[in-house]
């Protein structure tokens, strides 16, 4: 569900508003997958078990995996 509120650190004469979107995580990660699940549209990595090989999205790996953060921060050179 989408939202438009007037933001309160700004107060009502200053025009700002905060815009929400309580579905957004969710929708964002779908587009995601959908972009994964299309021909690795927009994938950076490729993920090889055994014979299999999966396209993904280096970022979302190194978000959800301390071990992917932490090989690809070693391939950065941080």
């Amino acid at each position: 569900m989408e939202r438009v509120s007037e933001a309160a650190a700004c107060g009502p004469s200053s025009g700002c508003y905060t815009y929400q979107v309580s579905r957004h995580s969710a929708d964002m990660l779908h587009s995601l997958n959908q972009q994964r699940k299309n021909g690795g549209r927009f994938c950076d990595v490729l993920l090889r078990v055994g014979d299999e090989s999966f396209p993904a999205h280096r970022a979302v790996l190194a978000a959800c995996s301390e071990y992917f953060e932490s090989v690809f921060s070693a391939q950065l050179g941080d």
